[in-house]
């Protein structure tokens, strides 16, 4: 609301975005702020607070339950902040990505958030690579995890779509 008040931002044009804690982030952004957003992406998020406490690699690890009841709190209580209990207050369309391989965010966070989104009628667009883990690390998951990315802005924002490139990121431009 600043960078609006600010002149730095256009309100006619916002999304939100964020991967892993930014991916839930952006999710209840959205959730909680259904008329500022034009439209929210996730990638790697964490969508289902108490879902950390079974799945993934942090209740696992040695004092990881106690880090996540300290830091996140009693798991019988975390539905209630969790993305995926609040999709029908959700109004624009969604964009979320996950890898099969995500111990840290398993793919159960986006692929629940996607179902609740689906249910409550949500425009959702998903990307699913099940070789990946906790972020996209072959040229060809990232070509087309960014080309769709950036085709789901300029959809929801205006402007020009972009396409995926062919070069490796030490080609110089002409």
């Amino acid at each position: 609301r600043w960078a609006i008040d600010q002149g730095h931002a256009d309100p006619a044009r916002l999304c939100i975005y964020g991967a892993s804690y930014g991916g839930y982030a952006a999710l209840m952004g959205a959730a909680k702020e259904p008329s500022l957003y034009k439209c929210a992406a996730g990638y790697v998020g964490v969508y289902d607070l108490p879902l950390m406490f079974t799945n993934g690699d942090i209740q696992s690890q040695g004092s990881g339950e106690t880090y996540l009841k300290e830091w996140l709190g009693n798991p019988q209580q975390l539905g209630a902040v969790s993305p995926v209990n609040l999709a029908a207050q959700i109004k624009v369309p969604v964009f979320l990505a996950a890898g099969g391989e995500d111990k840290r965010a398993p793919i159960q966070h986006t692929k629940r958030m996607e179902a609740a989104l689906k249910k409550a009628g949500v425009p959702v667009e998903s990307l699913y690579y099940s070789t990946e883990g906790h972020g996209f690390y072959t040229d060809p998951h990232r070509r087309e995890y960014y080309t769709k990315l950036l085709a789901f802005l300029a959809k929801n924002l205006g402007g020009t779509t972009a396409t995926g490139g062919t070069g490796s990121a030490g080609d110089k431009a002409p």
